[in-house]
């Protein structure tokens, strides 16, 4: 069997956890379901399907060189930093951010799996904001499917807390 390219491997981890993810937010959940947020400000299934998006669709792909697919206003909304707004309709429906995400998963595994491997020791491009903690288009890649499942995580916190499955109907 010939060896397989990391960048194979890459792909597989993105794609895989990003299809996770979609398994984890499910199709059940009714708009307050997609909104609900425990005390404290915290992020709500809605909002953590277009931050997963983002980071996806707008810094896997600026770190590899595609093209930014996800309207200008999903940065706004769900980026690193971007504040969580209090009112759902100020966002996209669950169902738009699940299509997005779902997209963005797809498109940029597969341009992962097409890249050249010299291109995983190349620097993290500066504008991605965890560039320096992940210093190689490589380890920035690696470390994706991590942030996925941390915050597959908090979603199957907050449809536990709703009386809902955790996820994979468990």
């Amino acid at each position: 069997m010939p060896p397989v390219s990391p960048c194979t491997m890459l792909a597989e981890g993105l794609r895989s956890t990003g299809r996770q993810a979609l398994s984890m937010i499910g199709e059940d959940l009714t708009p307050a379901q997609a909104a609900f947020r425990l005390p404290h400000g915290t992020s709500s299934i809605l909002w953590l399907t277009g931050h997963l998006a983002v980071a996806t669709g707008v810094m896997a792909a600026r770190a590899v060189g595609t093209p930014r697919t996800l309207p200008a206003r999903f940065s706004e909304l769900f980026d690193l930093g971007a504040k969580v707004l209090d009112d759902p309709s100020a966002y996209p429906p669950l169902s738009e951010l699940r299509a997005a995400l779902s997209e963005q998963t797809e498109r940029v595994a597969d341009a992962v799996a097409a890249l050249d491997p010299a291109v995983l020791e190349t620097s993290t491009p500066p504008e991605i904001p965890v560039a320096a903690v992940f210093p190689t288009v490589g380890r920035f890649l690696a470390a994706l499917p991590g942030h996925t499942m941390y915050h597959c995580g908090q979603i199957t916190l907050l449809r536990r807390a709703q009386g809902l499955s955790g996820g994979f109907g468990m």
